[in-house]
């Protein structure tokens, strides 16, 4: 249990991290363009 209650965190951190750089990498593209 405890493996998979350490495993799901992980995962969850991994989708955040990927939200943020899509985020960073938006508002970069949209500071380039202004």
């Amino acid at each position: 249990m405890k493996s998979v209650s350490f495993r799901v965190p992980e995962e969850y951190l991994k989708g955040l991290g990927v939200l943020v750089e899509l985020g960073v990498f938006r508002s970069r593209s949209e500071a380039v363009r202004a």
